[in-house]
């Protein structure tokens, strides 16, 4: 189980590259899935995006973080997700529609076109529970100013004693 984009799943990567070998070397076994697509849905919707649906409430907050969130992981996932879509017309309409649903819903993103990037990073917390800073424009070289003058032993010292007055 991958917690954060910092943990690999080596065995699910494994699992992924297996089966897109075995779909490869085999492709008459993909008539012997149950529901054909079911396979497909599961690497959109669990592995890759995992957006609440079947009656339960989308938070507007933010979704869940999907399954894959190591980059290895989610490129494994992609290259059997390739996979399964080939020859498969009716797999390759669905995964249209969920992409075409899950890009044009508002409630994640926001009229900036530099927003629109899907990451796993973004929904993360490190252990201390910090999330750092939000980048509104220069705030990097504000940081990076801080984190300098952080390293001089007497400048920390001195900020750290300075006392609370409220």
């Amino acid at each position: 189980m991958e917690i954060s984009a910092r943990d690999e799943d080596v065995p699910l990567q494994g699992l992924f590259t297996f089966l897109k070998n075995l779909l490869a070397k085999y492709p008459d076994i993909r008539e012997t899935f149950p529901e054909k697509n079911s396979l497909l849905y599961f690497l959109i919707h669990d592995c890759l995006f995992h957006k609440e649906t079947r009656g339960q409430l989308i938070q507007k907050a933010k979704a869940m973080p999907p399954k894959c969130k190591h980059t290895t992981t989610r490129e494994r996932c992609l290259e059997l997700l390739g996979e399964v879509a080939r020859e498969n017309p009716d797999g390759v309409q669905m995964l249209t529609r969920y992409l075409k649903t899950h890009i044009t819903e508002t409630f994640w993103r926001t009229p900036r076109k530099t927003d629109w990037q899907i990451t796993v990073h973004q929904q993360e917390r490190s252990l201390t529970g910090f999330v750092g800073l939000k980048n509104i424009g220069c705030i990097c070289y504000m940081n990076s100013i801080m984190q300098q003058l952080f390293m001089i032993p007497t400048f920390r010292k001195a900020i750290l004693e300075v006392e609370d007055t409220s």
